[in-house]
């Protein structure tokens, strides 16, 4: 039953986050579709310079999709942290302890809870597939070709690299990103009693941290390496947006470290069989 409510969640998580991007696109066929802009401009020639590149990367960091992403992650919390937060408090993990062991238990319910890390990668993806379709050309333009529209442009790193190397190692980097967030979400269920209150707390504490990393240690870090960008470096939400980063591959180390670090606080927190079943009663 946990199984399938999990399921559920998951492929509803993904069907809603197509359905805004969805709209996204409907959205912007209404501003720029070829009729209106003529009305406007005596050419489509703007319009031509989209390709399924920008497009993607349009839709994911434009329009309406780009607001929800800021509150994308309550979306992932519930997904990822919803069994497993139902299986440690109704008492049912110790059902599992007893068969195959605490370490091994605790282990493959915290695997089971990363399976959602793979919903934005997805969801991604799909939205490139949609956008491959709509817009055929592959031309990516530096942005002194372009006319400096939204729908034109990619990130730098995009420019500078082979497309679709830039996507595999972006898709990485969105996996990561929502390890860290579903790690909070862990985090939060070892404390907190009900499921709700996780949501709260766990989207409040990557507030926290993102208010933390973007104006103490970033200013710090820019300061000392005289590097502007790096104001930007520290963002968790940035990995997804990658707005004037330092490097695609600062991006890469600082999500693997920011892995590695709610990873470990997961691990600690949940190190003890006999606090953790303490806290539970």
């Amino acid at each position: 039953m946990k199984k399938q409510i999990n399921k559920r969640v998951l492929l509803f998580t993904c069907l809603f986050m197509l359905l805004i991007a969805i709209y996204s696109m409907f959205v912007h066929f209404t501003k720029y579709s070829p009729t209106e802009w003529l009305k406007y401009f005596k050419d489509t020639s703007d319009l031509s310079m989209i390709s399924h590149f920008s497009f993607w990367w349009y839709i994911k960091t434009y329009e309406t999709f780009a607001g929800f992403m800021y509150i994308a992650p309550v979306l992932l919390i519930v997904a990822g942290c919803y069994s497993f937060f139902q299986t440690y408090r109704s008492g049912f993990l110790q059902n599992i302890i007893q068969r195959v062991g605490y370490k091994k238990a605790v282990s493959t319910e915290i695997f089971k809870c990363w399976i959602s890390s793979l919903i934005l990668p997805i969801v991604s993806i799909v939205i490139f597939i949609i956008s491959y379709f709509l817009y055929p050309n592959s031309k990516i333009l530096p942005y002194e070709a372009t006319s400096g529209y939204p729908f034109q442009l990619v990130p730098d790193s995009m420019v500078s690299m082979n497309p679709y190397l830039f996507m595999i190692i972006y898709t990485f980097i969105l996996f990561l990103f929502s390890i860290i967030i579903i790690n909070i979400g862990i985090i939060m269920t070892r404390y907190l009693k009900k499921f709700y209150l996780v949501i709260v707390g766990a989207f409040m504490g990557l507030i926290f941290i993102e208010n933390l990393n973007n104006f103490l240690v970033a200013p710090m870090v820019a300061n000392v390496t005289n590097i502007t960008k790096m104001l930007n470096g520290f963002s968790i939400y940035n990995l997804y947006y990658l707005d004037s980063i330092p490097s695609l591959l600062w991006e890469v180390i600082f999500a693997i470290v920011m892995t590695i670090i709610t990873t470990l606080a997961v691990y600690f927190i949940y190190k003890k069989e006999e606090k953790v079943n303490l806290s539970n009663e």
